[in-house]
C-alpha cells in the first residue's frame, strides 16, 4: 500500500489532502481531505494515522496509541523550527547544511523547552558537528550529552530519545560497542528503523565486523532508498575498504544518479 498527499497552508490555516492506495491494482482504499487550524495539525495527524490502521485491519498497540495521541509540542513556532530542520536535514551530509539545522532545533527547544523530540534531532546534529569538528566553541560534547539526555528524560520510550544515547556514545564516547548496544536496542522496539540500522552498521565497521556492518548498511537503504549519503557509505566507504569494487561502483552509480 502506498500512502501519497499534499500540505497546503496559508497563514494559519493548513489543508491536508491524503489518500491511501492498494498499489497492486492502483485502487484507492481511502481518502480524505482535512481543513484545519495549524493548532489542530497534531490532531489530523494522529486521525490520519487512525484512519489508515482501520483501512489496513492494522491491530496497534498501547505503545502505538500512544505515540499517535501525544502531541511532540503545543507551541506552532517550536514545530515551524523543528520541521525547518527536518526539511534541512533532507538535503544530505553537508556541514554547512548540518550547521544551519542544529540550529533550528536548538531554536525549537528554546521555544519550547519541553519538546522531545526537537531535543532528540539536536543531540543528533550536534553530535554530527561535533564529530566532524565543526565550530567547536559551540558543539562541544557537554552540548551533545546535556541535549541527548534531556531527550531522554523527557520522553524515555521515545525512539529517537534512544537513538540520541546511541549518538552520543558512537560519536562523542567513541564507545563503539555501546553504541551498537544502544542502536540494536532501537531495533527491538522499531525493526524498520533505517537510521538505527545504519548507525547500527557504523558501530560495527568501527569493530572490523565488515560483513555484519555490511548487512545492516544495506538494509537501512532497502528502508530509505533515496539517500544518496548512505549509499556512499556502502560504496565508497565500506565496500571499497573490503574491496568489492564492482558492488562499489554499483552503489556510488545509484548515489550519482540521485544526486550528480
Amino acid at each position: 500500500n502506498i500512502l501519497e498527499g499534499s500540505v497546503q497552508r496559508i497563514g494559519d490555516r493548513v489543508r491536508v489532502n491524503v489518500q491511501l492506495i492498494a498499489a497492486a491494482s492502483d485502487s484507492h482504499l481511502w481518502a480524505e481531505t482535512y481543513d484545519r487550524t495549524l493548532d489542530d495539525v497534531f490532531a489530523v495527524q494522529s486521525e490520519v494515522a487512525q484512519k489508515i490502521a482501520d483501512s489496513l485491519q492494522a491491530r496497534l498497540t498501547h505503545d502505538e496509541h500512544v505515540t499517535l495521541s501525544t502531541r511532540p509540542t503545543t507551541n506552532p513556532a517550536a514545530y515551524d523550527a523543528y520541521l525547518r530542520g527536518l526539511a534541512l536535514d533532507a538535503r544530505g551530509f553537508e556541514l554547512a547544511t548540518a550547521r544551519k539545522a542544529a540550529m533550528e532545533y536548538a531554536e525549537a527547544v528554546r521555544l519550547d523547552p519541553a519538546f522531545a523530540l526537537a531535543w532528540a534531532k539536536l543531540a543528533e546534529g550536534a553530535s554530527y558537528l561535533y564529530f566532524n569538528g565543526v565550530d567547536p566553541e559551540t558543539w562541544t560534547a557537554d552540548y551533545v550529552k546535556h541535549a541527548a539526555d534531556t531527550a531522554f528524560r523527557l520522553q524515555p520510550e521515545l525512539v529517537e530519545a534512544q537513538l540520541a544515547q546511541g549518538y552520543y556514545r558512537y560519536r562523542v564516547l567513541r564507545d563503539f560497542s555501546g553504541a551498537a548496544q544502544a542502536f540494536a536496542a532501537v531495533l527491538q522496539k522499531s525493526p524498520n528503523n533505517h537510521k538505527a540500522l545504519q548507525y547500527l552498521g557504523l558501530a560495527e565497521r568501527r569493530q572490523g565486523k565488515w560483513e555484519l556492518a555490511l548487512g545492516h548498511l544495506e538494509q537501512a537503504a532497502e528502508r530509505d532508498p533515496r539517500n544518496p549519503g548512505l549509499m556512499t557509505l556502502i560504496g565508497g566507504e565500506t565496500l571499497a575498504n573490503m574491496r568489492r569494487y564492482e558492488e562499489d561502483r554499483a552503489w556510488l552509480d545509484r548515489a550519482l544518479a540521485i544526486a550528480p
